[in-house]
């Protein structure tokens, strides 16, 4: 899904499309860069469990931030996430940033789910 859709928007279909992709969060984004988009994704991609529906996501950590590829303007990215683990209201996981089939970034995430 495409980075203008409202908040409850892009939830939905978050939710829908780690339904069809067993788990896995595939986004697309225009127009950050690498290692802020997959942040954005990880937060997403969080608030896509139905458990955490209404929350507020915080962004609190990266870490192993790898750039392999450099991103000009007007590339697609299509963002990767996935949380492999879940303890209270924080989750870890890694997300990748791919521009077509190649990898751009690639991170570890750690978010906090708020009330």
């Amino acid at each position: 899904f495409h980075a203008e859709l409202a908040p409850a928007d892009a939830v939905e279909l978050a939710q829908q499309q780690q339904q069809q992709n067993g788990g896995e969060l595939r986004y697309e984004h225009e127009t950050a860069t690498g290692a802020e988009a997959i942040a954005q994704a990880g937060a997403v991609a969080v608030l896509a469990a139905e458990e955490n529906r209404g929350k507020v996501p915080f962004f609190a950590g990266i870490d192993d931030c790898r750039f392999k590829r450099i991103v000009e303007p007007g590339d697609v990215l299509t963002l990767i996430c996935e949380f492999t683990r879940v303890r209270g209201p924080i989750a870890k996981g890694e997300g990748r940033a791919l521009v077509g089939d190649e990898l751009a970034a690639q991170a570890f995430l750690t978010v906090f789910v708020g009330e």
